[in-house]
């Protein structure tokens, strides 16, 4: 399982960040929730991180939301990871 405080290059999008588009709240940093077609909902931080596809393969300044909060039919799994694009 994928946790943030261990992984030195992850970061925490800030709210004034351009790339935050969620409405502004009283919050320092961007907030996400989800509500996926069956019902299941994910919420947590919206996030940047090096993905790493294979040892030469690497994604930097990946954007991504890093569930904190899940609620559905996940099953055993503690996360997804939804790679469509969504505008």
């Amino acid at each position: 399982m994928f946790d943030r405080t261990q992984h030195s290059t992850y970061v925490n999008i800030s709210k004034t960040d351009p790339v935050c588009t969620v409405p502004p709240s009283a919050a320092s940093l961007c907030f996400y929730d989800i509500i996926y077609g069956n019902g299941s909902v994910s919420a947590g931080f919206f996030s940047k991180e090096i993905l790493t596809l294979s040892s030469s393969d690497n994604i930097n300044g990946f954007l991504f939301g890093c569930g904190i909060n899940q609620a559905g039919i996940f099953g055993d799994e503690a996360g997804i990871m939804d790679l469509s694009q969504e505008n």
